[in-house]
């Protein structure tokens, strides 16, 4: 009979959490959520798995199969125009999210969250941090538990937390100076605050000026003058981080917009050409991350034509003479890349050092061949 009484017990602890595919593109993880429209049927979309995101995000596409309606005016924010919005009921896998009273909006004009991912939308900090998450990106699945569910597993990280976004800032150790950084999913490559890649790369490190690969997220100026570097070392206690890929921002990006926005200060974020290395696991009311290394790191992410797109993709600064600013990519190898996501066409664009890239562009009106050297960049 004990055993009985328990089961309906067990049943209801195993139904609380939920493990599902997590979908890896360019370095950033994303998960199919169900979401309920007005219709009371179920509508799947893509969301970016973002600890550093501060709001519930669906594309106007999806919105208007949800029936969803804005219950306020618009308003210009990173490239976009957002309307708030309430949020609907949701599932991922058999779990129902616990999405009441989270920051809500819809994407106006848009039928894909950015030009870096083919993404219907963006799960945010703020709804992470109602869970202990794990987030194994070698083992490709995703899980959501409840708070204080679950056993952790691997180097244990002190993780102070904003409540009222969720943003995880951890403190990595370069060259026995101790700095703060926010662990951020939603961003495909480690970013820095430029004056301190300046000012730490000065001791000979491999450069390159301009975004490219996965560091490549968003294109135009700030990302064509980018520098890239690659850090030799980061640790926090025994765990050693080494050959670090990340790419600057601007000064003043994270010393003054996003710092203040976390606990304590940060210099920079560490993203997923970092995390894609690790099981990782945010225990949010624990204060605490963990990360249990399971794959290899990609010593050779940086094996790529030196361009840097922007969406279409249409190239907005290139160290390849065959290439021109404002060239608009149509085919590399053969394969179409127009309206495809900046991370599905870098990753076209890696190769070998040596390896040549045949692609077709538009150039002022007229379809031309080149030639493109994967080279490494650094």
């Amino acid at each position: 009979m004990l055993r009985l009484a328990v089961l309906p017990l067990l049943i209801r602890a195993l139904a609380a959490q939920t493990t599902v595919p997590l979908i890896v593109e360019g370095n950033v993880p994303m998960i199919d959520v169900d979401l309920t429209g007005a219709d009371g049927k179920m509508h799947r979309g893509r969301f970016v798995l973002d600890s550093g995101g501060g709001a519930f995000i669906v594309t106007e596409r999806l919105a208007k199969d949800l029936g969803m309606k804005p219950t306020g005016p618009a308003r210009p924010e990173d490239g976009g125009s957002y309307a708030p919005t309430l949020a609907p009921a949701g599932r991922v896998g058999g779990m129902s999210l616990n999405l009441r009273g989270v920051r809500s909006a819809i994407l106006m004009g848009e039928d894909r969250f950015d030009a870096r991912d083919a993404a219907d939308g963006l799960f945010p900090g703020q709804l992470l941090e109602r869970y202990h998450v794990v987030f194994d990106y070698p083992g490709r699945k995703f899980t959501l538990a409840p708070p204080g569910s679950m056993q952790p597993r691997g180097t244990a990280i002190a993780a102070r937390l904003r409540s009222d976004n969720g943003f995880p800032r951890i403190e990595l150790s370069l060259g026995g100076r101790v700095f703060g950084f926010l662990l951020d999913t939603g961003a495909s490559y480690t970013m820095i605050s430029r004056v301190k890649l300046e000012e730490w790369s000065a001791a000979g490190w491999p450069r390159h000026t301009g975004a490219s690969g996965f560091a490549n997220m968003v294109g135009g100026r700030m990302e064509n003058e980018a520098l890239m570097t690659r850090i030799p070392e980061l640790r926090t206690g025994e765990l050693v981080l080494e050959g670090v890929g990340a790419v600057s921002r601007p000064d003043g990006t994270f010393e003054k917009w996003m710092s203040g926005m976390m606990p304590a200060p940060i210099v920079g974020s560490i993203a997923g050409n970092v995390l894609r290395n690790f099981r990782v696991e945010i225990d949010y009311k624990g204060g605490m991350v963990y990360l249990e290394r399971t794959g290899s790191a990609d010593v050779n992410d940086m094996d790529t034509v030196a361009v840097t797109l922007r969406g279409g993709p249409v190239i907005s600064a290139s160290a390849d003479p065959q290439l021109h600013t404002g060239d608009k990519l149509i085919t590399v190898d053969g394969v179409p890349v127009v309206g495809k996501s900046l991370s599905q066409v870098n990753e076209l664009l890696r190769g070998k050092p040596g390896d040549k890239k045949k692609l077709e562009v538009e150039r002022e009106g007229k379809k031309v061949e080149v030639e493109a050297a994967v080279t490494r960049l650094m």
